[in-house]
């Protein structure tokens, strides 16, 4: 998942990305339910949530973008150890 937009996100996952009008996030063990969530939101008739789209051929959770925007990786990340800078994009 290098192309796109880098995106900072939740702070602990690392390669998520905006790929035109999608956001797209590694798998973990718990995306499935999370996509299952987000559609259940959507049928419920919220729409505050991202409309989930499944699983990229990459191997990426896929969702349209919330209507909140997320903030780019334009900072350096602080943490323990790991933590690097992110280039400019």
């Amino acid at each position: 998942m290098s192309d796109g937009e880098l995106l900072i996100g939740d702070g602990v996952t690392a390669g998520i990305v905006r790929i035109g009008d999608t956001v797209r996030r590694p798998l973990r063990p718990f995306s499935l339910t999370v996509q299952a969530y987000l559609a259940h939101l959507r049928d419920a008739g919220f729409t505050g949530a991202p409309l989930p789209f499944g699983v990229t051929s990459r191997g990426a959770r896929c969702c349209g973008s919330s209507p909140v925007r997320c903030r780019t990786a334009r900072r350096r990340v602080s943490g323990g150890a790991g933590a690097a800078s992110l280039p400019p994009y």
